[in-house]
């Protein structure tokens, strides 16, 4: 239930954290690394910047002045994740991020991430689990259960 949700989101953030230190580390082994790390760094920004548009590789490549073959390899040697499989991670995590703390519809985070909504139902389900409705809906009883209204003590 609500402990099983709130274990899959802080998998899912424990997860891009540790691919990111990865990639800190993998950065950080010669002064081209630097320059690639620094590549890396602008292009997960752009991405988390650009979440809301229909963005690809091309455009997140010439965002950090690569070629998009080169920029995919680069970008998938350092984060062990090409750059369409992060993208689609973020967006799952801004899209729970709607969901629970929002309280946007599923079809309205669909519409927000530029998703169509059978596509994002299936990509939502295979990477959390649960649909967008069954994630939102367990979002919001544990955010009930936590505010609960205590009575005032001493006061008619």
């Amino acid at each position: 239930g609500v402990a099983e949700l709130m274990g899959l989101v802080a998998n899912s953030v424990a997860n891009l954290a540790y691919r990111l230190g990865l990639a800190e580390q993998n950065l950080g082994r010669d002064r081209r690394s630097n320059r690639q790390k620094h590549a890396v760094r602008q292009a997960i920004d752009f991405m988390q910047d650009h979440l809301e548009e229909q963005i690809g590789v091309v455009d997140v490549a010439r965002a950090v002045s690569l070629s998009p073959h080169h920029f995919t390899d680069m970008f998938t040697a350092h984060t062990g994740l090409t750059p369409n499989e992060f993208l689609t991670n973020l967006r799952i995590e801004r899209a729970k991020e709607y969901l629970a703390q929002h309280r946007m519809s599923p079809s309205d985070v669909c519409l927000a991430l530029g998703y169509s909504s059978s596509y994002f139902w299936r990509l939502f389900k295979r990477k959390t689990g649960l649909t967008p409705a069954r994630f939102a809906s367990q979002a919001h009883a544990q955010s009930t259960q936590r505010v609960s209204v205590q009575p005032e003590v001493g006061r008619p």
